[in-house]
């Protein structure tokens, strides 16, 4: 029975605080889009995939390649970039 209305609290607390920073900052949010965020970032920033699908806690690094991580700019100026390196060697 607590660990029922612990959970029910945070459930609480969570839609609460969305309701407000989506009230507040006026975007589309929920929680779980930080994970989606965290895990952009740090393969943005390099990190490894298998190392993303770790902290993720994910069974396999596809559901997070595919699911979690999302292209940003800056990955695709970087693969432009790697690519304009390329071609002035040849």
């Amino acid at each position: 029975m607590i660990m029922y209305v612990k959970k029910k609290m945070a459930n609480i607390i969570r839609q609460v605080s969305s309701n407000i920073i989506q009230e507040k900052l006026n975007i589309s949010f929920n929680y779980h889009s930080l994970r989606h965020t965290h895990a952009t970032t740090l393969i943005e920033n390099g990190a490894p995939v298998k190392t993303v699908q770790k902290r993720l806690r994910h069974s396999r690094a596809a559901v997070t390649e595919d699911r979690y991580v999302h292209l940003t700019e800056k990955m695709a100026r970087d693969a432009a970039n790697i690519f304009d390196s390329f071609a002035q060697d040849i």
